[in-house]
């Protein structure tokens, strides 16, 4: 079809309405993953994702990270979401390419790390039969997942990546998909979405101000660390040493955070400890005043033995991190045997 035409006394072309671009959904789904951030991808080449493996080959803007079992490609996605905070991602082949997820995908679900796995699956005219190594992917991948499905038409796929990756990010979880292998092929109009800004809900300038007053009264701080504070590690250490605080780091905490603490137990710097049990609840109570940043509600409040007057300075995350904390609170410490909550 022609795209333009001229005038007669003009050589000068008019534009006709252009028909969507199609791409291929292996083409569709890297577009989106870049636009998200996504700089690699860990997995094992399989038969049926070859679609998407022809697809990275053919792209510069994300690398694949070949390894010898998907367990290991998706323990590598899981610590690469750990440590930067971003998206983890792993490909692998059907039926028996997801089983081998498994661990490393158990591994982000029980530690919070946002993981994307994406695997192949049985072509469309054999979904349901006993074609070779075809399984139910979405009941195998249940246990160890917030979102799982199954990608039917080719016009679906961004809508169904866009859920996935916005489950694994917002709620720090694993998000899993299934595609056929020769939907991988097929072409489609869809276009990727942009990456959203994502909003952090902020307490009251009243509560702010009371919450200063106790960090500036305090004579023994402390700020307990958890594994949610990932992305706030250095602004969590510029705050300890201005605040002259000790830094207890409790629960499962990425290891930069670690290395950024530890680097710094110079003297006059705040002291730094990787502890657990009753070590980290007797020097909490040592101390006080605390900031807690990142760490869970239902893990820290019955051990920790915080007070009543604790107060909540902001929290961070969506429905299901408001039962799981991700906040910042400060608590009045001197009282808390007789305090417990």
């Amino acid at each position: 079809m022609i795209s333009m035409v001229y005038t007669m006394h003009e050589n000068v072309p008019s534009l006709l309405p252009q028909k969507p671009q199609f791409n291929t959904v292996a083409q569709t789904i890297l577009e989106q993953l870049r636009l998200w951030g996504v700089e690699r991808i860990y997995g094992v080449v399989g038969d049926a994702v070859f679609g998407l493996m022809d697809a990275i080959a053919n792209q510069e803007e994300i690398s694949f990270i070949a390894v010898k079992h998907e367990s290991v490609a998706a323990m590598m996605a899981s610590a690469e979401a750990k440590i930067t905070g971003r998206l983890g991602v792993c490909i692998a082949q059907m039926g028996p390419g997801l089983a081998n997820l498994i661990n490393g995908l158990g591994d982000a679900f029980m530690d919070k790390a946002p993981v994307l796995a994406i695997t192949g699956q049985a072509p469309l005219n054999k979904i349901g039969t006993f074609y070779k190594q075809y399984i139910n992917q979405q009941e195998l991948a249940h246990a160890i997942s917030l979102y799982s499905q199954l990608v039917v038409h080719p016009d679906a796929v961004v809508d169904s990546l866009k859920q996935a990756m916005y489950t694994s990010v917002l709620h720090r979880t694993v998000s899993h998909l299934s595609i056929p292998a020769d939907v991988f092929t097929m072409t489609t109009a869809a276009m990727p979405y942009e990456q959203p800004e994502l909003s952090i809900p902020v307490s009251d300038s009243k509560v702010l101000h009371q919450v200063m007053h106790l960090l500036h009264s305090a004579k023994q701080p402390m700020i307990l660390v958890g594994s949610q504070a990932r992305s706030a590690r250095e602004s969590i250490q510029t705050l300890a040493e201005k605040w002259g605080s000790g830094i207890l780091v409790a629960g499962r905490v990425c290891p930069c955070f670690s290395t950024c603490c530890s680097n710094r137990q110079t003297s006059g710097r705040p002291q730094h400890i990787r502890s657990g049990g009753y070590r980290v609840r007797r020097r909490y109570r040592e101390h006080d005043s605390a900031i807690d940043r990142g760490i869970e509600k239902s893990r820290a409040q019955p051990s920790l033995g915080r007070s009543d007057s604790a107060m909540q300075t902001g929290m961070v995350g969506t429905k299901r991190h408001r039962e799981e904390s991700n906040c910042i609170s400060a608590s009045p410490l001197k009282h808390h045997k007789n305090n417990r909550t």
